[in-house]
């Protein structure tokens, strides 16, 4: 009886040696990433607009002169043109974060994008048809812009981040206008009240104006940013911007007396919005 009871005694701390050795190889598991900071990035992509002008006479010539009312049968409207425009942007952003839950993130960004969103239009009509025609031209150009917006997201895992945007938007527009006669020198008129403009030879511009300015407007969008290192995360991103309403006045160049006024016409290019689709690079300090 005694044989069979030793055996068994001295196998015991040799098994509490084993389990104890088991459990020191189990480490706690490491804790989540904080998404509470300053960072700083890169962001790179493309952005897209469409745009419908609209005409409007400042007075009676230039009215007049849009609609084509005159004698001649078969004279046309000036066409206000249509175009789309898009190419690329990119640039730097700061923010800053507080993880206010487990799964709740809040902060703000500013961020600033050079960009080469540009489009024009062409709309050609008949005047004094068949032998000639009459066009008015029109362009605009985002040079740069930038965001101050906040940003509330959901943690989807520890690593992602699924969040919402919006605040304040600026940039940098720039826009024009022209109308040109292709047709006989003079050949077209137009004054009332003092106030005239003159086509004096073809192919030349009769009205142009430009304008340019920083304009402010609002900014909305969603995203997704996925943390690959400690410091380091990457984001994709969609923004719909939109800076206001932007017009140029396109004057008379030639007047039929020089005391006259000149006459104009407003190009109205309605909403400067477009909309942003990007990706960036993230470090967390």
């Amino acid at each position: 009886m005694i044989r069979q009871v030793v055996p068994v005694l001295a196998g015991l701390p040799l098994a509490t040696t084993a389990q104890a050795a088991d459990l020191a190889v189990r480490a706690p598991p490491p804790p989540a990433p904080s998404w509470t900071g300053v960072y700083v990035g890169a962001t790179f992509g493309g952005a897209w607009a469409d745009r419908d002008l609209r005409l409007f006479g400042n007075d009676l010539p230039a009215t007049n002169r849009l609609a084509a009312i005159s004698n001649f049968v078969g004279n046309q409207p000036v066409v206000a043109p249509g175009f789309s425009a898009g190419l690329i942007t990119g640039g730097l952003e700061a923010g800053f974060d507080v993880q206010a839950s487990a799964a709740v993130v809040a902060g703000f960004v500013a961020d600033v994008s050079l960009m080469s969103l540009e489009g024009s239009g062409v709309g050609t009509s008949a005047l004094f048809p068949p032998s000639y025609t009459q066009t008015l031209t029109a362009d605009q150009k985002v040079d740069w812009w930038g965001t101050l917006r906040a940003r509330v997201g959901w943690l989807a895992t520890d690593n992602l981040l699924l969040y919402a945007t919006g605040g304040l938007a600026y940039g940098q527009v720039e826009r024009s206008a022209a109308y040109r006669f292709d047709g006989p020198p003079g050949a077209i008129a137009g004054g009332v009240g003092g106030v005239s403009y003159r086509c004096p030879a073809p192919g030349q511009t009769c009205f142009a104006g430009s304008a340019s300015g920083v304009e402010l407007g609002f900014t909305a969008g969603a995203g997704a940013e996925l943390l690959i290192a400690r410091q380091w995360s990457l984001k994709a991103e969609y923004l719909y911007v939109s800076l206001g309403r932007a017009s140029v006045d396109a004057v008379a160049l030639t007047l039929l007396n020089a005391s006259d006024r000149a006459s104009s016409f407003t190009a109205d290019f309605g909403r400067t919005d477009f909309q942003v689709a990007r990706g960036g690079i993230v470090y967390r300090f």
